[in-house]
């Protein structure tokens, strides 16, 4: 592994905290993969995803909108495995869950507004299994708690931005021809400021 150089660092430092700061006001932000090369994502904070942000994922990305949850909200929801065989590659897909829709204040569930209301509920602490309906359209990632794949990343980002334990939506990008100027990081600045964090908590 390369060590970065300091102006590198500094400007990574930068990116990140750009792309934190935007995602802490319910604005989207971009996440690239530099470490596997498998592309880019589109990333919102499930707890304060607004309308527009849902309809960015949506317009932008593949519209299949995934977001992450830890393994306390897989067992609080009920949320078993997409399969029963899951041999997806960890790395990108990780353990997908059954999809699911909120079961109030939304329609058919397909529209940005409705996926919005379905992550504010997926980021809910105080949610209960009868809270989300089966199947859905928003696609539960089960994310380990170290930084390890894609969804772990991802999540990690959500604590940086000081959400421990909430849910980072994510969408494949497909379109990035209109996303000039959106605030971008790179999986490997999560990495390295995820293992600084716990550097710091061990001293």
């Amino acid at each position: 592994m390369t060590v970065p150089t300091a102006p590198a660092s500094r400007r990574a430092v930068g990116r990140l905290d750009q792309a934190v700061a935007a995602l802490r006001t319910g604005h989207v932000a971009l996440a690239v993969d530099d470490i596997m090369g498998t592309g880019c994502d589109m990333v919102a904070l499930a707890d304060s995803v607004t309308v527009p942000a849902a309809v960015s994922l949506v317009r932008y990305g593949s519209g299949f909108i995934c977001a992450t949850v830890d393994e306390r909200a897989c067992r609080r929801l009920e949320l078993p495995p997409a399969c029963w065989r899951d041999d997806s590659d960890r790395w990108y897909v990780g353990s997908m869950r059954v999809s699911v829709d909120s079961t109030f204040g939304i329609t058919t569930g397909i529209s940005a507004r409705d996926r919005a209301t379905t992550l504010r509920v997926l980021a809910d602490p105080f949610a209960t299994p009868g809270a989300l309906r089966r199947p859905g359209h928003v696609i539960p990632v089960l994310a380990e708690h170290r930084p390890s794949n894609r969804p772990s990343i991802l999540a990690a980002t959500a604590e940086l931005c000081g959400r421990a334990g909430t849910s980072m939506a994510f969408c494949a990008v497909v379109d990035d021809t209109a996303l000039s100027g959106t605030p971008s990081f790179n999986y490997s600045d999560v990495v390295r400021a995820a293992e600084s964090a716990a550097d710091g908590r061990v001293r």
